[in-house]
C-alpha cells in the first residue's frame, strides 16, 4: 500500500492531510448571520504531523523534548 511515510523508521514525518477540513480555495459564504450563528469563510492547510515510527507508546509518558523540534 503506498504511503506518504518515506522510511520505516523515523523521527518527524508531515505531509499533506488527504482528507482536509479546510481548503485554500473555499468558497464563498451564502449563508446569512442568524441571532445565534455568524457565517464566514475559512480557509486552510491542513497537515498530517507524525512524531515517532513506535505507535505502541502513549505520547504522554514520553519526554517532552521528543516533540520540541
Amino acid at each position: 500500500m503506498p504511503t506518504e511515510v518515506p522510511a520505516e523508521d523515523y523521527d518527524i514525518v508531515v505531509f499533506e492531510n488527504k482528507f482536509p477540513s479546510l481548503q485554500q480555495d473555499s468558497p464563498e459564504v451564502t449563508e446569512k448571520d442568524s441571532k445565534f450563528f455568524k457565517h464566514g469563510k475559512a480557509q486552510g492547510i491542513c497537515e498530517v504531523v507524525l512524531f515517532a515510527s513506535d505507535h505502541d507508546g502513549i505520547m504522554s509518558r514520553k519526554p517532552l523534548s521528543r516533540y520540541i523540534k
